[in-house]
């Protein structure tokens, strides 16, 4: 996986945590990252240039998919409020 230098390891170590979990269908596991504060829409991209939301698409799972994009909603509704 070719990812961006400029990252801080915090934000790689999230991003790869929550993509093994989404490739492994390990529904647990993203649900406890994002309970950590795991960026569910992080703009970290491999060589394809997805997000975790993109991978969870690509391998189908729709309860994660649902998960990621409740994640995002709260996110997005907090940063509005604000």
């Amino acid at each position: 996986m070719e990812v961006n230098p400029n990252l801080t390891e915090k934000a790689m170590r999230d991003y790869q945590l929550v993509q093994l979990a989404i490739q492994n269908g390990d529904i647990e596991s993203v649900l406890f990252l994002l309970s950590v504060h795991a960026n569910p829409n992080s703009r970290i991209q491999d060589n394809q240039r997805r997000t975790p939301l993109h991978i969870a698409v690509q391998f189908g799972s729709e309860m994660i998919v649902r998960n990621l994009v409740r994640k995002l909603g709260v996110i997005l509704q907090q940063f509005a409020l604000n």
